[in-house]
């Protein structure tokens, strides 16, 4: 296993030590070493439907990440998924590494795993997101190493988030699209989805999307998170967090 993810963690090693000294964080951020930044955490609720299979998804998940390890950052992530009549409870785990370059560019890698049975998944792979304006946009690409079978495969994804100016303490606020996908024993699984946000004040926001899978079925489903800081840095990478109320691999 360790033969075939060091072509992965490698990018990895090398993206974190760029750079001589600390950069700074994104523009609404402040930079490393300023004693009121480096912490963000949030909590999500989502709730979803495959109306082509008509089964109801649900999930839990949090992060906490925080900037204050001097030459990069740490992301943790746990959630718990459930795809009814399909697959039993999901839990999963993940770890991302990451570095700040400025100009609003952040960089890393990051692990995951996912009990998703009969199987056990793992997942490693490199991460990107970029903040430009109102625009940000978020990446990654990572390999798949089914524990125990042998198997593997690969996992990518792109987000695109436009944001929206409102006046007050409530409105909505971004505007989403994205794709994501996972190649495996010679399956593809992808989902692409539209959706927006809403923003309900003191960290807390409302979210709706929908979107169909490779089998064009339609899935839709809202979402209620709670943000502490400027919460987490990346997007969680566990199965479910890309491929809500999809099957499993």
């Amino acid at each position: 296993m360790y033969r075939t993810l060091s072509p992965i963690l490698a990018p990895l090693i090398a993206l974190v030590g760029l750079g001589t000294g600390p950069a700074p964080l994104a523009a609404q951020q402040l930079s490393y070493g300023e004693a009121d930044a480096g912490y963000g955490a949030e909590l999500e609720l989502r709730l979803a439907r495959n109306f082509g299979m008509e089964n109801n998804f649900k999930r839990i998940a949090g992060s906490f990440a925080s900037d204050r390890l001097g030459f990069a950052g740490l992301q943790m992530d746990i959630s718990v998924s459930k795809f009814e009549e399909t697959y039993s409870t999901a839990p999963s785990a993940g770890a991302h590494l990451y570095r700040r370059l400025g100009g609003g560019t952040v960089v890393g890698g990051f692990i995951a795993g996912d009990d998703l049975r009969p199987g056990n998944y793992f997942y490693a792979g490199i991460e990107a997101k970029h903040q430009a304006g109102p625009v940000s946009l978020e990446g990654y690409l990572a390999h798949i190493d089914v524990i125990k079978s042998g198997d593997s495969g690969v996992r990518y994804g792109l987000d695109a988030d436009f944001g929206l100016d409102h006046p007050g303490r409530m409105g909505f606020s971004a505007v989403r699209a994205g794709y994501h996908g996972a190649d495996l024993r010679g399956q593809s699984h992808g989902y692409a989805y539209l959706g927006t946000s809403f923003d309900m004040g003191r960290g807390v926001s409302l979210s709706a999307m929908a979107g169909q899978n490779d089998d064009h079925e339609t899935i839709a489903g809202f979402s209620a998170s709670f943000a502490i800081g400027n919460g987490p840095t990346f997007r969680r990478r566990d199965w479910y967090a890309g491929l809500p109320g999809n099957a499993g691999p």
